[in-house]
């Protein structure tokens, strides 16, 4: 018998793949274009990292900050939910936001 496959705990078809006559899962070409926002933001701060442009860190975590928001929840170290830990959760955000405010006005040359 076969391994169930830990994504899937009834060992139901992937969306995205199709199963050849051994038994075994072929990702699709969509499956594999799925995470391609991701691939081009790894590429960006990557690119922007080695040519020492930092802001677009504080760019980044303003998103996360704005995505966090939206979600009511967010994870650094561990999940934090908006509800069950708000002082947990707000400081974080703030603490994203004063980054990310501070990393804008040092590239723009404040200090």
């Amino acid at each position: 018998m076969r391994k169930p496959e830990p994504w899937n705990t009834n060992n139901e078809k992937a969306p995205g793949t199709s199963a050849k006559r051994d038994g075994h899962q072929i990702p699709s070409t969509r499956a594999q274009l799925r995470h391609w926002k991701t691939w081009i933001a790894l590429i960006t701060i990557t690119a922007a990292t080695l040519m020492g442009w930092y802001a677009i860190w504080s760019l980044l975590f303003i998103y996360w900050v704005g995505i966090s928001i939206r979600n009511k929840a967010l994870f650094f170290v561990e999940p934090i939910d908006m509800k069950d830990s708000p002082v947990t959760f707000w400081s974080t955000v703030c603490c994203w936001l004063t980054i990310s405010i501070l990393g804008l006005l040092q590239a723009a040359g404040f200090f």
